[in-house]
Parts: C-alpha cells; sequence; structure tokens
C-alpha cells in the first residue's frame, strides 16, 4: 500500500542548504511491503517541493524505515534522513497500519480500496539532499498502481508532521 496525502503551506523559507522552499506542497507518503515486491522494508516519509534556483526539486525532511540497511544506504548514498522505526500491519478488507519510534507514535493509517484502475503512473523527479555539507541532486524513477480508495491518517503534533510544518 502506498498511500500519500499533500497540504498546502504559504511560507517560503530558505533552507540552509541554498534550497527554497516552495509555497504550495508538502507530501507524506507510507510505503508497505506487499508480498511480491523485492525490497523488503516499509517506510513513511514528509517531503517538501522545493526549487534549486528555478529547477523544482523534492526534499525528503524526515523518513522512516524498519531496515538498517535501507536506513545505511539512504544516508550514505543519497543523504536521505533516513531513522528507524517499527511497522505494525494488517491486511484484511482494509489495510491498516501504525509505525511508532522509541519515542512513541509517528503515524496511523488505513486505507480501503474501492477500485483497481488500469496502467500504472511512472514519475521521474529530481531529489535534493544534503550530503556533506553540499547539496546533492540524484535522479529519480518511480511508477504506482493507481487505485481509488477511502483513507484515514494521524500524526500526533510532535511527530511526522513536525517534519513538514513551520515552526
Amino acid at each position: 500500500m502506498t498511500s500519500t496525502t499533500t497540504s498546502s503551506s504559504s511560507t517560503a523559507p530558505l533552507l540552509s542548504t541554498g534550497l527554497c522552499v516552495t509555497s504550495s506542497l508538502t507530501i507524506t507518503a507510507v510505503r508497505l511491503q506487499s508480498p511480491t515486491e523485492r525490497t523488503r522494508y516499509q517506510e513513511l516519509l514528509t517531503a517538501v517541493l522545493t526549487r534549486d534556483g528555478a529547477r523544482p526539486r523534492v526534499r525528503v525532511t524526515g523518513i522512516w524505515v524498519d531496515s538498517e540497511v535501507s536506513m545505511a544506504g539512504g544516508r550514505a548514498l543519497w543523504g536521505i534522513p533516513k531513522e528507524m522505526a517499527t511497522f505494525e500491519v494488517h491486511r484484511a478488507r482494509l489495510t491498516s497500519f501504525a509505525a511508532r519510534t522509541d519515542e512513541g507514535e509517528l503515524a496511523a493509517g488505513r486505507n480501503a480500496v474501492r477500485r483497481h484502475l488500469p496502467g500504472r503512473r511512472l514519475m521521474a523527479y529530481k531529489l535534493a539532499q544534503t550530503a556533506d555539507g553540499r547539496i546533492k541532486t540524484s535522479p529519480v524513477r518511480s511508477s504506482a498502481a493507481l487505485r481509488l480508495a477511502d483513507a484515514e491518517w494521524t500524526a500526533p503534533a510532535g511527530s511526522v508532521r513536525s517534519a513538514v510544518e513551520p515552526p
């Protein structure tokens, strides 16, 4: 299950990296492993749309995984601030999840797929992260199945919400 939410912000702060946060888009997503996937980990992430000059970029502001290999690789290769979390996933008529760290709950949600749509959505974009004090830009290609679904998320104040909300 991959679920994404977006929200608006009216601020456009300049990050310490020199990237400017755009004023319109933040993203929260969860990717839960399916039995047929090659990757064997779950992740919960928050990201913001940024600009590097006039070029749009995506910057991951917080990401939690349940794989130490994924955490180490994300940090070393791309400068992604991956942290460890545990995920509880239940699949039945609807899929539910809860993600937690030692400090408490990050987020919880549930998703009921109403209809599978034909095809897959292909996406290509550039990720901009800070690595060794410099902006590292990496090309990303991904695809996702399209589904109509009902979804509900909760996130306690100070959890994943603090990674995308202005201070």
